[in-house]
């Protein structure tokens, strides 16, 4: 699992050039991105993807891929304790872009 701090054209960008690997990304982006996803949620609604996140990580052992790359909340609010526990399923594998 890879946290990924980008804009969402350069998530969308990045994870579409990779082979064998999924996404969890905003329910906005599903649309555009050719790997499996999952959608975390809404960008702008931090209550729904805390709700959501832990599902989504068991979910991906069952997708039968290398990587998962994870599209960072904002790290305001309950978005911080979406961050905080994404990071650590990460390993603080962080990739900025």
């Amino acid at each position: 699992v890879f946290l990924v701090e980008a804009e969402a054209e350069e998530f969308i960008f990045f994870v579409n050039s990779k082979e064998n690997c999924a996404a969890i990304c905003f329910s906005e982006e599903q649309g555009s991105i050719t790997a499996p996803t999952l959608s975390l949620g809404a960008k702008d609604n931090n209550k729904n993807q805390a709700q959501n996140l832990f599902s989504l990580l068991r979910e991906c052992d069952s997708l039968g891929v290398q990587t998962v790359f994870v599209h960072a909340p904002k790290k305001d609010g309950v978005g911080l304790a979406v961050y905080n526990r994404l990071i650590r399923a990460a390993g603080f594998k962080v990739i900025k872009l």
